[in-house]
């Protein structure tokens, strides 16, 4: 029995959607798995930035301290 061409077609058609349906979602995979890297780089930043603004802010408190003995 020989198989059609039709048959041939829709099926790597179905078969095509199906890789193109897989490939969107593993696209939004990343994409979501990149913006939460980059969110929590982000935070990771500037909560050091802020732990060293605390730091530079209690050094020249002590400067000032210092100076004025």
């Amino acid at each position: 029995m020989l198989v059609s061409e039709s048959e041939i077609t829709r099926e790597a058609r179905k078969r095509s959607a199906e890789m193109v349906e897989n490939a969107q979602k593993k696209t939004q995979e990343i994409m979501t798995s990149a913006f939460k890297f980059c969110e929590d780089a982000l935070t990771r930043a500037d909560d050091s930035i802020d732990s060293l603004a605390k730091d530079m802010k209690s050094v020249k408190a002590r400067f000032k301290e210092l100076t004025r003995r």
